[in-house]
C-alpha cells in the first residue's frame, strides 16, 4: 500500500520518492527526506503545511496515521510527509479500523484542515 501511495505522490513537493523496491521481500528504499522537528524555524511553515495538504487531496490520498511523532521530517527548510502504511488511496480504506479514522475526516475540507493543524501543531512542539 504504502509503495501504491508513494507512487501516486512522485514528483510532489514534501514527500519521498522511491529509489528502489523488492515486492518479493517487501523493501522499499526511499529518498532521504531529513530528521524530526528540533526546533528549527521554518519561515513558512502555514504555506508548506497547506502545500502537503493541498497535495494529498489532489492525489486522493489521506494519510491517517497523524498521531504518530516521526512522519514529519525537515530537510533544508523543507518539510516532507512520510509513512503512508496507515493511509487510504482513492478514498477506500483498508479495513473498518482505517474506515473509522476516515470516517472522521472524510470531507476534504475537514481533512484539509487536520492536516494542517498537525502540522502546525508538531512544529509547535517541536
Amino acid at each position: 500500500m504504502e509503495k501504491k501511495i508513494l507512487q501516486r505522490l512522485k514528483g510532489a513537493k514534501h514527500f519521498p520518492e522511491i529509489l528502489g523496491f523488492n515486492d518479493k521481500e517487501m523493501i522499499l528504499v526511499m529518498s532521504h527526506c531529513g530528521n524530526p522537528f528540533k526546533g528549527e524555524r521554518i519561515d513558512n511553515i502555514n504555506e508548506q503545511a497547506s502545500e502537503i495538504a493541498d497535495t494529498l487531496l489532489k492525489r486522493r490520498v489521506r494519510q491517517l496515521d497523524e498521531s504518530m511523532n516521526n512522519n514529519l521530517l525537515i530537510k533544508n527548510g523543507i518539510i516532507y510527509m512520510i509513512d503512508f502504511d496507515i493511509a487510504c488511496i482513492d478514498d477506500k480504506p483498508m479495513n473498518n479500523w482505517l474506515g473509522l479514522l476516515y470516517s472522521l475526516r472524510s470531507t476534504d475540507e475537514v481533512y484539509r484542515n487536520s492536516v494542517i493543524g498537525y502540522i502546525l501543531h508538531r512544529y509547535e512542539k517541536g
